[in-house]
């Protein structure tokens, strides 16, 4: 039996870093530095552009536990369709319901790309291409 690979894995390890004082700014630095691998391995990874390995994943999942408080399923991190069991991001991590940064332009209005998406219902990676997700 020949087993084929996803292509990409989607994750919302970005959403996550959001949550985090650690991380929320300059986060891609401080996560390489605190899961051991270089800085090209967590931008790879947060912009989908291949598929890491296990040790990584388990590496950075481990890094945003530790700075989180609380335990995160890989199944809630890391999805080979998009889909994850906790809709939410605000509700797997604990958060009473928030948008992120992107989420506002230079002048504190909200951007296109969040226009009508709720605290606390954003749920993967930073917007592509104008689209909140």
């Amino acid at each position: 039996m020949t087993h084929t690979f996803p292509r990409l894995l989607y994750n919302r390890i970005w959403a996550v870093m959001q949550h985090t004082a650690r991380y929320s700014f300059e986060g891609q630095a401080r996560l390489a530095v605190d899961a051991g691998v270089s800085k090209s391995a967590i931008s790879r990874l947060l912009s989908g552009e291949s598929v890491t390995s296990y040790p990584v994943i388990l590496a950075v999942v481990s890094s945003l536990e530790r700075h989180l408080g609380r335990k995160l399923d890989l199944r809630e991190v890391i999805s080979t369709d998009d889909t994850y069991p906790t809709f939410s991001v605000c509700r797997l991590v604990g958060c009473k319901g928030c948008l992120p940064e992107e989420a506002y332009d230079d002048e504190g209005n909200r951007t296109a790309a969040f226009a009508g998406v709720k605290p606390g219902e954003w749920r993967t990676t930073k917007p592509l291409n104008g689209e909140a997700q």
